[in-house]
């Protein structure tokens, strides 16, 4: 925004003040949004370190890698899995259980390949959505997988 007035008039630098005072006040309100931006960023990052085990990267600690080269996406690990595939237990929902805690307890770790393995095994279409009283198959991970 140019500021304008003209050279000598004692009115144009009331004016030019003015036009900066505005300019400061709507800077001040985009910085206060943009801390906020940040501050909820922050907050998001927090708790997915948290879910993942402790890093949003992927490659980085927490994270399931295949054994296998070539094995490509968990899609590709899990259609190995065998219909008669053994389970390894069978657990019965308490209140305030995830799959990311269930998968904790049977396989280690609360990471995501791990409780989408439950997810798939039990045909659970929204993985927030489990209910005290549901019992679920653990199955013993596919072939490619480490703990």
């Amino acid at each position: 925004m140019a500021i304008e007035g003209k050279k000598g008039t004692g009115s144009s630098k009331s004016e030019r003040q003015t036009q900066i005072d505005a300019m400061n006040k709507r800077n001040a309100a985009k910085i206060a949004k943009i801390r906020v931006a940040a501050a909820a960023k922050k907050r998001i990052t927090t708790a997915a370190r948290k879910i993942r085990g402790g890093s949003i990267i992927p490659g980085a600690a927490g994270t399931i890698r295949p054994k296998a080269k070539g094995a490509g996406s968990l899609i590709g690990l899990l259609s190995g899995q065998k219909k008669g595939s053994k389970f390894i237990a069978e657990y019965t929902v308490k209140k305030g259980d995830t799959l990311s805690a269930i998968a904790k307890k049977y396989y280690g770790s609360a990471t995501k390949p791990l409780w989408e393995v439950i997810q798939k095994a039990n045909n659970i279409k929204d993985a927030n959505l489990i209910y005290p009283g549901q019992v679920f198959k653990i199955p013993e991970l596919p072939p490619g997988f480490k703990k």
